[in-house]
């Protein structure tokens, strides 16, 4: 992956946790805040994509045909290897 070097203002005592912590992980500073960042978009675009979802699967209508589709699928398959 391509990097690109940045300049970022944090306050100092952050600066001093962020460079305490690096060091038990034996890892650079610009690799830690790194592998934050990383962290904390994953979860954020999780979250986003649960909203998402929350928001589509709350609409009355879309419950209504998941029952009706789901009732489709009652009873079948239920023959050795056929299960859903």
């Amino acid at each position: 992956m391509a990097t690109v070097k940045i300049a970022i203002t944090m306050p100092k005592e952050l600066v001093q946790e962020v460079d305490a912590a690096r060091k038990i992980e034996t890892i650079s500073r610009s690799g830690y805040i790194t592998r934050l960042v990383q962290k904390a978009v994953r979860v954020e675009k999780q979250a986003r994509l649960k909203a998402a979802y929350d928001k589509i699967f709350s609409d009355p209508e879309i419950v209504e045909e998941q029952k009706n589709s789901t009732s489709l699928f009652d009873n079948t398959g239920n023959e050795k290897g056929q299960e859903w």
